[in-house]
């Protein structure tokens, strides 16, 4: 039996997205741009967490970073607010976007191209999607609930 390492696997899977990504990008010199030099960050990023893996440090090669709480979203379904983790109010004790700049240049530091904005409704928090356009590279998709009640 062959051992399964994550860290391959994740990586693998991060470069058969920027392959197809490439593939739909390819009419529009812009994005082409944009993902050819994703490419060359992603390998530059993957080489970063090998270097540390055999340091003895284990990085991801993504993170999800739970920008907020608040939700002004009730979407079916949603476990979140069904666990009371999403509220419609303000959250106390959430990071400010200078916060979260820091946790996405360690993640930078540390060969993490790719930040999934997540939790809550992400878009709420423009100051930190703002922070995050400063850091030219690392991507950062937010997900977004499509599922309105």
């Amino acid at each position: 039996m062959q051992n399964f390492d994550i860290q391959e696997y994740t990586s693998r899977g991060i470069k058969n997205i920027v392959k197809n990504i490439m593939r739909s990008a390819v009419r529009n010199p812009k994005e082409t741009a944009f993902v050819m030099r994703f490419s060359v960050t992603s390998a530059k990023a993957s080489s970063r967490r090998q270097e540390l893996e055999k340091q003895g440090t284990h990085i991801p090669s993504f993170l999800i970073a739970s920008i907020t709480s608040s939700c002004n979203l009730h979407c079916k379904g949603c476990y979140s607010r069904q666990n009371h983790a999403t509220m419609d109010c303000e959250p106390k004790n959430q990071l400010n976007a200078s916060e979260w700049g820091k946790v996405f240049s360690e993640a930078e530091d540390s060969g993490i191209s790719f930040v999934l904005l997540a939790s809550g409704e992400p878009l709420l928090r423009k100051d930190v999607i703002t922070k995050a356009a400063s850091f030219q590279n690392t991507v950062f998709p937010i997900l977004m609930s499509l599922l309105r009640s």
